[in-house]
C-alpha cells in the first residue's frame, strides 16, 4: 500500500505543471471570448481613439449651429480661392466683375471756347464750383479753344485752358469739336501731345476716339469732327460695333461734340448735316441699347428722350449765347453758363444741372 501512495504523489507531482498550464490557457481563452462579446478593447489605444470610444454618457451634448466656433482661431484655415476671368482684346473692358455693383458719378461741362485767363472768367467759376462737387471724373464736350490752326499759338491756348482747369484737370476727359481742328489733320498731332487721354481707338484716331469702364458703366468718347465736321466714317463705325458688342457693364454713356439731332433754332448744323452718317451712328446706338449720349456743339441745356435714348447737351459752360432750344425738338431746355451733375446708382440715373455759382436748376431723373 505504502508503494502505491508514493507511486501516486510522484504522479500528481509530475503532472501537476501540465494541469497548471493547461488551465491558464483555457482561462485566457474565455477571458478574451467574454471580453469580446461586452464590446471594450484591451488594445492599447491612442489619445485620439480613446476620445473617438468614449463611452456615449459621458460625451458632451453637440450644439444645434452649423460651424460654429467659439474660438475662431480653431477654424480651419485655407487661401481664398484664385478667380480667373476671362480677357478679351479691348482693355477697357478687363475692369474687375466687383465693379458691376458698383455706382459712378461725372460732370458734364458745355463749350469753353470763349475762356479768358480772367479770375473772374466763367470757366473759373464753374471750376470753383466744381471743386465743391462730389463727382469721380468729367467730360469737356469739345470746342475747348476758339481755334486752332495748328503751330505755337495753339498750344499757348491747349495751355492756358489746362491752368485754369488744373484743380479738376486730373480727372477730366477732353473732347474733340470743331473749333479745336480748324486746322485740319495737324493739329490731331498737337492735341495728343498735349492730353493724356487713353489710345485704345481705331487707327489714326489715338486719343481722339476710345473708351473705358467706370464703376457698374462703361464710357465711349468719339470725334465727330474728322477728317471733317459732321462725321462718322467707316473707320469709327467699325470700332464703335466691337466695342459695345464686347462692353459687359450696366450702362453705357457716349460722348461726341456734335448732336445726333437738331434741337436748336438755328439751322441745321449738327450730325444732321450728314444724315447718312449720322444715321448709321444712331443704328449703332440703338441696336446696343446705350443709357445716354451727351453733345456740346448748341450753346444752350437741352435733352430730349429719342426712342428710348436720352440726348443731353451741355453746350454752354463759357461760350456765346447764341442758340435758344426749339420747342418740339426738346423735352426740356434752357439758356445760360452751366454744367451738369451725373449720379449713377445700378441703372437709375440722375442728372442735374447747375448754374457757374452752384445753383440747381434742373433735375432729371431716368433709367435705361
Amino acid at each position: 500500500m505504502k508503494r502505491i501512495y508514493i507511486i501516486i504523489t510522484v504522479a500528481a507531482l509530475l503532472l501537476a505543471p501540465l494541469f497548471f498550464w493547461s488551465g491558464m490557457f483555457v482561462m485566457e481563452k474565455i477571458n478574451k471570448t467574454f471580453l469580446k462579446k461586452s464590446g471594450t478593447s484591451t488594445i492599447t489605444l491612442s489619445q485620439n481613439e480613446i476620445s473617438r470610444n468614449t463611452n456615449a454618457s459621458n460625451e458632451i451634448p453637440k450644439s444645434n449651429e452649423t460651424d460654429t466656433f467659439s474660438n475662431l482661431a480653431e477654424r480651419p484655415t485655407e487661401a481664398p480661392a484664385t478667380i480667373t476671368t476671362p480677357t478679351d482684346n479691348n482693355s477697357a473692358n478687363n475692369a474687375s466683375q466687383t465693379d458691376l455693383g458698383q455706382g459712378v458719378t461725372f460732370a458734364v461741362i458745355g463749350d469753353t471756347k470763349t475762356f479768358t485767363t480772367n479770375p473772374n472768367g466763367n470757366l473759373e467759376k464753374a471750376v470753383r464750383s466744381l471743386t465743391k462737387q462730389n463727382f469721380d471724373l468729367a467730360f469737356v464736350m469739345g470746342d475747348l479753344v476758339s481755334s486752332c490752326d495748328g503751330g505755337s499759338s495753339c498750344e499757348t491756348k491747349y495751355n492756358n485752358w489746362k491752368n485754369v482747369m488744373a484743380p479738376i484737370l486730373s480727372k477730366t476727359y477732353e473732347i474733340v469739336g470743331n473749333h479745336d481742328r480748324t486746322g485740319g489733320n495737324p493739329t490731331d498731332a498737337i492735341w495728343q501731345r498735349e492730353f493724356n487721354l487713353p489710345t485704345n481707338g481705331p487707327g489714326g484716331f489715338s486719343e481722339l476716339t476710345y473708351s473705358f469702364d467706370k464703376g457698374n458703366s462703361h464710357f465711349v468718347v468719339l470725334d465727330t469732327e474728322k477728317p471733317k465736321e459732321h462725321s462718322f466714317d467707316n473707320v469709327q463705325q467699325n470700332w464703335l460695333e466691337q466695342d459695345l458688342a464686347a462692353n459687359k457693364k450696366e450702362n453705357t454713356f457716349v460722348f461726341f461734340h456734335e448732336p445726333l439731332f437738331q434741337m436748336s433754332q438755328s439751322k441745321k448744323d449738327g450730325m444732321d448735316a450728314n444724315p447718312k452718317e449720322r444715321d448709321v451712328l444712331w443704328n449703332i446706338l440703338q441696336k446696343h441699347k446705350v443709357t445716354a449720349i451727351f453733345n456740346g456743339h448748341y450753346h444752350m441745356f437741352a435733352r430730349k428722350n429719342q426712342n428710348g435714348i436720352q440726348q443731353i447737351v451741355v453746350g454752354d459752360t463759357d461760350s456765346t449765347a447764341d442758340d435758344t432750344p426749339q420747342s418740339g425738338l426738346t423735352d426740356f431746355g434752357l439758356t445760360g453758363h452751366h454744367y451738369s451733375i451725373v449720379s449713377v446708382n445700378g441703372k437709375e440715373v440722375d442728372l442735374k444741372t447747375y448754374s457757374l455759382d452752384g445753383n440747381l436748376v434742373n433735375d432729371f431723373k431716368f433709367s435705361k
